[in-house]
């Protein structure tokens, strides 16, 4: 926010791209509800999860089209700002995957099949 101010971007820019990471995040969390719902074994919450999932993106057209006809927010901004959570959680799986496995006390690599039982 620092480098859109310094770069003599109006209040219009980095209040869109404040307002698209929150509403980012916002999906992110409701997608982390959804998937953690998804465990429980009831009909009431697969019909719900069915629901959410369907009406997300509408709903989300739906902010992102009043956003930006009924206010002077900049809709590039704002798209930017939007997906900006969802590709630092992108590049943290990236990252994760890429990364060596740890060395364990004595000094060798865990592997995928030693990880978590004690060997």
């Amino acid at each position: 926010m620092v480098a859109l101010c310094s770069w003599g971007l109006g209040w219009r820019v980095w209040s869109a791209a404040l307002l698209g990471i929150g509403l980012g995040l916002g999906l992110l969390r409701l997608t982390e509800w959804a998937v953690l719902a998804a465990t429980q074994p009831s009909r009431l919450r697969r019909n719900l999860l069915t629901g959410v999932f369907l009406a997300k993106l509408p709903v989300m057209g739906l902010v992102f089209y009043v956003i930006t006809q009924h206010t002077e927010l900049n809709a590039g901004a704002l798209a930017g700002g939007l997906g900006v959570p969802l590709a630092v959680a992108l590049l943290k799986l990236a990252g994760q995957a890429l990364s060596p496995p740890a060395p364990t006390p004595n000094g060798n690599a865990t592997s995928k099949e030693t990880r978590g039982h004690g060997l």
